[in-house]
């Protein structure tokens, strides 16, 4: 509730009648004590004495009248400006509202489709969920000796990713919906353009194993995970990750220290 306001324009209409009242009582009182009858045409009698406080009570009047005019015009404008700062607050609200539910969303979605995530390992043992990504992981360590010896003349960039390539191609039903979700989800928030989206990188960072860092590290060198690679690079996603989660140290070269945070 808003407090009542002091408005001088109110008061300048009072102020200016009161002052030509004041005068004509004191031009009427000194006209009386000293009047004397004069010629014909130069005695100004009581009538026109009247006529000229009508006169003056009107032009106060009008003046208080244009002066209130223009106080009601500047309180307008005032709260028009108030009622669009309000508008923008709530439609700057509403946006936020928005992106909070579809980043937290996506990021349900992103422990759901790891959650279902169910496979079997060489020696036939069942894995799900985030254990299901180590054993992936495992395979890729095992089979980079394998892929070395049947490719010597590849270097070490290619033989990472052909590694890889073979591991994927035997999951690609089960990785490549948490591939294309994960990416998804960091373009929506690095497209948002908001001031504070590296926090929410830096939340959704947090929430990835190292596992996951590793897998995706692997895919980001693929021709398959060119965007992903740049857009990782842009929000550091690979600032976690660790060398013992790479099959050499010497593979982090693969990607440019910005994908640290350097």
């Amino acid at each position: 509730m808003k407090e009542p306001q002091f408005r001088p324009a109110l008061w300048i209409a009072p102020a200016a009648a009161l002052v030509v009242a004041l005068v004509w009582v004191f031009g009427l009182v000194g006209f009386i004590a000293g009047y004397r009858p004069g010629p014909p045409g130069l005695t100004v009698d009581p009538f026109t004495a009247l006529a000229s406080l009508f006169t003056g009570l009107a032009f106060a009047g009008t003046l208080g009248l244009i002066a209130m005019q223009a106080d009601d015009l500047r309180l307008t404008r005032r709260e028009l400006s108030e009622q669009a700062a309000q508008m923008n607050r709530q439609a700057s609200l509403l946006e936020d509202q928005q992106f909070q539910s579809m980043f937290f969303g996506l990021l349900t979605l992103h422990h759901e489709i790891v959650a279902k995530l169910r496979t079997s390992g060489d020696s036939g043992t069942h894995r799900e969920g985030r254990e299901m990504l180590q054993l992936i992981c495992s395979e890729l360590f095992r089979h980079f000796a394998g892929v070395q010896k049947r490719n010597p003349t590849l270097n070490d960039h290619a033989l990472a990713v052909c590694n890889f390539e073979e591991v994927f191609e035997r999951r690609s039903t089960l990785l490549g919906h948490y591939f294309r979700n994960l990416y998804h989800t960091l373009r929506f928030v690095e497209q948002s353009g908001r001031a504070d989206r590296g926090e929410y990188v830096r939340f959704l960072r947090a929430q990835l194993s190292d596992a996951e860092l590793m897998l995706l590290f692997y895919n980001a060198l693929t021709q398959r995970g060119t965007k992903f690679k740049a857009l990782a690079t842009e929000v550091h996603l690979f600032k976690s990750l660790s060398d013992r989660w790479l099959i050499d140290p010497k593979h982090r070269t693969f990607l440019e220290p910005g994908a640290y945070g350097a």
